[in-house]
This record gives C-alpha cells, sequence and structure tokens, in this order.
C-alpha cells in the first residue's frame, strides 16, 4: 500500500468549483489523501453573491472555521452576524450550531473549513426539513441517504 503524504503546500491544490443555482464555492480539498484520518482541512473561496450550502448542522461531527480575507454574513443558530478577517466560528454537534455562509460583499470571502470525520453522520437542514444519513467505510467509501420528513410519527407507528 502506497504511503499517504502528511506534508504539502495548500498552493500546489487546483481549486474545484461546486455550484448549485445561488449555492457555490471553490474548494482545495487539502487532507483528501493526506495521511490525515480524522480531521478533514478545506480551503473554500465564496464569489461575490454565493452562499456555502444549504443551512445545516451535524449530530456528530464538530467543525470549525477561520476566516482568511473578506466579508460576509455567517447564519448561526437563527441568528446572523458579519464576518471578516481572522474571525473563528466553531460548531459542536447538536441543533444549536446550525450555520451557513453567505457573501454579500463585493469581493471573495476566503476561509478554512475544518472537521472531524465520522464513520457514521446526520446533518439536518432546518429550512427543508430534509436529514442526511452517511456512513463510511474503512475504504472512506460513502454511502448517503436523504430523508425529507413528513411529519412526525410515535416511535412505534407501523410497528405490529
Amino acid at each position: 500500500m502506497e504511503a499517504k503524504p502528511f506534508h504539502l503546500n495548500f498552493d500546489d491544490l487546483p481549486w474545484g468549483r461546486y455550484s448549485h443555482g445561488r449555492f457555490g464555492s471553490e474548494d482545495k480539498e487539502i487532507t483528501d489523501g493526506m495521511s490525515a484520518r480524522k480531521l478533514s482541512c478545506v480551503l473554500t473561496r465564496l464569489a461575490p453573491g454565493e452562499v456555502s450550502c444549504p443551512y445545516h448542522f451535524h449530530r456528530m461531527g464538530e467543525e470549525l472555521f477561520i476566516i482568511l480575507e473578506g466579508t460576509g454574513t455567517l447564519r448561526y443558530n437563527g441568528e446572523t452576524r458579519p464576518l471578516k478577517p481572522h474571525d473563528v466560528i466553531t460548531c459542536p454537534p447538536g441543533p444549536g450550531s446550525a450555520h451557513q455562509f453567505i457573501n454579500d460583499s463585493e469581493g471573495p470571502l476566503v476561509y478554512y473549513a475544518i472537521s472531524t470525520r465520522e464513520r457514521f453522520e446526520m446533518v439536518e437542514y432546518p429550512d427543508s426539513g430534509k436529514v442526511l444519513t452517511r456512513a463510511r467505510n474503512d475504504a472512506d467509501r460513502a454511502v448517503y441517504l436523504f430523508k425529507q420528513e413528513a411529519g412526525r410519527v410515535d416511535y412505534y407507528e407501523g410497528e405490529s
């Protein structure tokens, strides 16, 4: 098995583009292919007018964001706050840390997104009522399942 690098310079990595309507970013997947097993680090650049992703929170994973350049707005736990360089945002697991980054400025908003890699994860999207469940195997392959809640039912509903 080929050894994975423990050191690299992110300037050597290409930007990857993600875009879907108002959601979008350019990302450098820093830790992909590296020896890190429990940590993920992505360098993200939002263009003016872009929103990072749908408003969400994690049930298992923890995230840390460090603003490097630009300004924008953080939507966090139902409130909005301005962002500027050197701001640090922590998102522990749970609904109290639902978050989303919005670039409502004239220039790019650039930040590190650092997170734990969880074998099992559940991500909830309060705006749409969706729930994502994800399971990873030892080869870091993942299975994703999205479900949209149509209504709450009793724990034993449908059980004989």
